[in-house]
C-alpha cells in the first residue's frame, strides 16, 4: 500500500514548486484541514471544507467541475452567478462547499 504524505510534506512540496499566492493558499488550507488518517486526498479534503467563515474559503483549491455555492446569512446558498437552487434540491436551505 502506498504511504500517504504527511501534512508537512505536502506543504513543503507545494511551496518548493511555487512561492506564489496560489501555493500559499493551498499550503494554508492543507495546514488547516488535511488529516492523513482520514480518507481522501488533500485536495478532496480541502474541497469539502466546511469553514465558510474563513477568508480563503471561496478561493480554496477545488476541482474545475465543482459548483461554487455562496452561503447567505439566512443559511441558504446561492450558486455563483445568482441562480437559485431548484425547490426540493439537495442544496436548498443548506450551507455546502
Amino acid at each position: 500500500m502506498k504511504r500517504r504524505r504527511s501534512k508537512e510534506e505536502i506543504i513543503s512540496g507545494t511551496l518548493v514548486k511555487s512561492k506564489g499566492l496560489r501555493a500559499r493558499v493551498d499550503a494554508h488550507c492543507v495546514s488547516c484541514v488535511y488529516d492523513e488518517t482520514v480518507p481522501g486526498t488533500w485536495r478532496q479534503q480541502v474541497e469539502d471544507c466546511q469553514v465558510i467563515l474563513c477568508a480563503l474559503w471561496e478561493v480554496r483549491p477545488r476541482s474545475s467541475g465543482s459548483k461554487v455555492l455562496i452561503p447567505t446569512l439566512d443559511h441558504s446558498v446561492t450558486p455563483v452567478g445568482g441562480e437559485e437552487p431548484a425547490k426540493g434540491s439537495k442544496t436548498e436551505g443548506q450551507i455546502a462547499c
